[in-house]
């Protein structure tokens, strides 16, 4: 939902090119009731300004098990475990722990070469044909130049040294089981910047069997030994050990359950942060592991210490921590609040959200820049071309002469070529139309992608133009909380406001809006969450108001923390309660004062039928 004002509506309304400055950025709430208005009504054309660190698509509870992968791999008996355990295998293969492609790959490119680990060196793919081959991803750190002739390379090998190398090797044949496997150092041209391959990694990564995560220190950080901690933490809730070989007989799993799924809420809020502990690795900090991480269908990881987990265990594990929150949420206790902070911080929750939207063909433009704003990368261009492989559409043409402010703007065009309506938040400040604002995010959420509405766009300096726009008037619009310049805007106390007004802020914040003797005890936790109430005022009005107003106080707690999320974005700001003239009462940030011409503006045909918009230009 866009909410935005114009200066002179009158005057602009039927101008071409006029911009519409939108300074009002929405939080989750209720959607108006109908349509606002007529299209003819709106303005011609707008530009949008989104708010930061905020991920309205990675709430607990959405997604379902997809993309989680295949769960359980039983080492027990098995050339893993012997290797696991320190010995030396020689050349022996495990079993292989990817599952061997049942159908044709989603397409017919395949690296140009690949590492044969029987031959120890690499080989050209077309020699060898359509091989199973698994990825190893993993960071480089610190390197040296190996001579590449051992290997069967012309260019000198970038790696911290060649034990690393040697150790990486050994894991896939051990673990992935596959003779064949691929890895940027030895199957890179390593003297050349190889833009065409990286335009092809995303198919390469979707063809492979699996992808074998090497995690080490890489940067010498000095909580590695957080990270193994919590791996075999992990792994026991699994009943495994420190290397992913089961501590029971295959019969107990099957009586026992491969392990006991249920959580308090205070067991998920431990596991999040144990999940988090391993994410300290420096693998999950750069931008080029994100897209070998979410294409796979399966991963595991391994470190030079032999311990290893399954990428499906992370994935499950954390996913059963997010139905927690959700369900605590749902119920009202603040346990559902702390899971949910401290999921937004985990990147191995931010790949699992990834990968259930790459699945569903849904990573938009906004998710790749939220996704790669916590990783690093070498260069700048490296922020576009480290996700090329997630962009489903036209992919930006891969060439380090190209700025990133070129890279931006082809990826930008990518997302309205295939029907993104979401992209539209990235259009920036008016200063840089259509290259995205980094420090900032959009506020729409795109709805089930079978609810299809069109809109017709067009290209002006200052935004874009677009069809099919309504417009809701603002009739009021009362502040709650005010910051910086906008102390002065005054605000009534809540006691002494309406006992109507009470009911519809309990609405703005989807809260209950049942009442005890004329009062809204949702209302009152609402308010009372960011300035807690007098407990002896709660008490006064009886015990039946004081449960309710206890069962809502979480909720409130969950958005006055998305609104200080928002407030971050700008020192002078308000939080308010918006009354239009076709919606329910609903909540927004606003960083000027609402006065003289404002209108909420949404698409006319969102309200009542939500859903991604194909978007055709004129």
């Amino acid at each position: 939902m866009f909410r935005g004002r114009t200066e002179n509506n009158e005057a602009n309304r039927n101008t071409p090119g006029t911009r519409l400055s939108a300074r009002a950025w929405a939080l989750d709430g209720p959607r108006p009731s109908r349509s606002p208005g007529p299209a003819e009504a709106a303005p011609d054309s707008f530009n949008l300004r989104v708010t930061k660190d905020f991920w309205p698509e990675f709430h607990p509870g959405d997604g379902g098990s997809e993309g989680v992968g295949q769960l359980f791999i039983d080492f027990t008996d098995s050339s893993q475990k012997r290797w696991a355990r320190g010995e030396n295998m020689g050349g022996e293969f495990g079993r292989s722990i990817f599952p061997h492609q049942s159908q044709s790959p989603p397409n017919n490119v395949f690296p140009g070469r690949l590492f044969d680990l029987v031959e120890n060196k690499v080989v050209l793919t077309y020699k060898v044909g359509a091989v199973p081959y698994t990825i190893i991803s993993h960071v480089w750190g610190e390197v040296i130049e190996l001579e590449g002739n051992t290997y069967g390379v012309a260019w000198k090998i970038p790696v911290s040294h060649k034990a690393k190398l040697d150790q990486m090797l050994t894991a896939a044949r051990i673990i992935g089981g596959i003779r064949h496997v691929w890895i940027d150092i030895l199957c890179l041209d390593q003297r050349l910047r190889n833009e065409s391959e990286i335009a092809r990694m995303g198919m390469y990564y979707a063809n492979a069997s699996g992808c074998l995560v090497w995690l080490d220190k890489a940067f010498a950080d000095h909580d590695w030994h957080d990270v193994l901690g919590s791996i075999e933490e992990v792994n026991k809730f699994f009943k495994m050990d420190k290397s992913g070989v089961s501590t029971t007989s295959v019969e107990d799993m099957v009586s026992d359950g491969i392990a006991d799924l249920s959580l308090s809420g205070g067991e998920a809020l431990q596991w999040v942060r144990k999940i988090v502990a391993i994410e300290k690795a420096p693998w999950f900090k750069r931008v080029w592991t994100l897209q070998e991480a979410v294409i796979p269908d399966n991963l595991y990881l391994c470190t030079p210490e032999r311990y290893m987990v399954g990428g499906a265990s992370l994935f499950q594990l954390i996913l059963l921590c997010g139905m927690v929150a959700q369900l605590l949420l749902d119920i009202g206790t603040m346990a559902g609040v702390a899971v949910t902070h401290e999921l937004q911080k985990s990147e191995i929750w931010k790949i699992l959200r990834l990968r259930q939207l790459y699945r569903k063909k849904r990573i938009s433009y906004w998710h790749l820049f939220q996704a790669t704003r916590s990783r690093r990368s070498k260069s700048e261009q490296d922020r576009v071309f480290g996700v090329a492989g997630l962009i489903q559409g036209r992919i930006p043409t891969i060439d380090y002469n190209r700025s990133i402010k070129e890279l931006y703007v082809d990826l930008y065009n990518s997302s309205l070529e295939q029907g993104e309506f979401g992209s539209c938040c990235f259009l920036g400040d008016g200063e840089t139309p259509i290259i995205p604002d980094l420090e900032c995010m959009p506020l729409i959420i795109i709805g089930a992608p079978d609810n299809i509405e069109t809109h017709k766009f067009s290209r002006y300096q200052n935004g874009l133009k677009l069809d099919g726009v309504g417009i809701d008037p603002i009739k009021r619009a009362c502040p709650i909380l005010t910051n910086g310049s906008l102390r002065t805007w005054s605000h009534p106390e809540f006691l002494d406001m309406t006992s109507n007004d009470h009911i519809d802020i309990a609405k703005a914040f989807g809260m209950p809006t049942d009442t005890i003797q004329g009062l809204c005890p949702a209302a009152f936790a609402a308010i009372s969450s960011m300035s807690p109430l007098p407990p002896q005022l709660v008490q006064a009005f009886g015990t039946d108001f004081e449960e309710k107003y206890q069962v809502s106080v979480p909720k409130g707690l969950l958005m006055w923390s998305k609104v200080g999320t928002l407030m971050q974005a700008s020192k002078d700001n308000a939080f308010v309660v918006l009354w239009t003239a076709s919606s329910e009462p609903q909540l927004a940030v606003v960083t000027e004062r609402v006065q003289g011409t404002v209108f909420v503006i949404t698409p006319s045909s969102y309200i009542n039928h939500p859903g991604e918009a194909k978007i055709t230009r004129h």
